[in-house]
């Protein structure tokens, strides 16, 4: 309902609104695929790498889509690898080959896993 309002306030066109929610879709599904999406245009930088950053680290990169304001409120951090996203940054031109353990997010490394029973076991140890 506020979506209505706001456009019908705004004089946004339904097109507009639609494109406008159809990109922060394409984005939000970007974000949790595994692969590394980087675009930039007009000075703006999107990456999925930093979106990922969030996941491993909640206290930095609290935007879903562009850091503009967690750089300018330095809760932004660079991505440290642990694992390697897929590259299909639109300056490759075209998806990198590599094996598809590659392309597991953060929370499907065993690793991670592994971690998660041994507090699981001590636990039901106490």
């Amino acid at each position: 309902m506020a979506v209505h309002i706001v456009a019908f306030t705004a004089g946004l066109h339904v097109a507009a609104v639609g494109a406008h929610f159809g990109f922060k879709a394409l984005g939000a599904c970007f974000n949790h695929t595994g692969y590394d999406v980087r675009v930039t245009f007009l000075g703006i930088d999107y990456s999925v790498r930093s979106h990922e950053t969030h996941h491993r680290k909640p206290t930095t990169n609290y935007a879903q889509y562009v850091m503009f304001w967690d750089r300018i409120m330095g809760s932004y951090r660079e991505y440290e690898s642990g694992w390697e996203a897929k590259d299909v940054s639109a300056a490759a031109g075209h998806a990198a080959d590599g094996p598809a353990a590659d392309r597991l997010p953060a929370w499907a490394d065993p690793a991670l896993e592994a971690r998660a029973g041994h507090v699981a076991e001590r636990a039901h140890a106490d």
